[in-house]
């Protein structure tokens, strides 16, 4: 995640709670749906077959949190793409201050490339 960012953004740290958010909810609800699944496999009567639902429904509610919490990630990371996108269009450098404007340097079409 943090890659993309630092592909999309002129910020140089993404939304750290945003990102955290995402990811605690994602990991947590993972290894509760993984710890059901093995309850519910080693359950033979009724009792573990109940902790086996309870718990699977615990990780239903972190993975539904975690998607609404990754739509918030992709609308981060979207917006700072677009910003990206209309720097470049203006011709602003995307590095800052020295650096050469998007699509004028070496690998740019009509910019000088290095022989093989």
């Amino acid at each position: 995640m943090d890659d993309i960012w630092s592909a999309s953004s002129r910020v140089p740290s993404p939304p750290r709670g945003l990102f955290h958010a995402w990811w605690a909810a994602w990991l947590i609800g993972t290894w509760v749906t993984n710890a059901a699944g093995r309850l519910l496999f080693n359950a033979d009567e009724l009792e573990p077959l109940a902790a086996a639902a309870r718990f699977d429904v615990v990780s239903i509610a972190l993975m539904l949190i975690a998607a609404v919490l990754a739509i918030g990630v992709i609308r981060k990371i979207t917006e700072a793409q677009e910003e990206h996108r209309s720097a470049a269009t203006a011709g602003m450098p995307f590095g800052g201050p020295g650096m050469p404007p998007v699509g004028t340097g070496p690998g740019a079409p009509g910019g000088h490339h290095p022989g093989y």
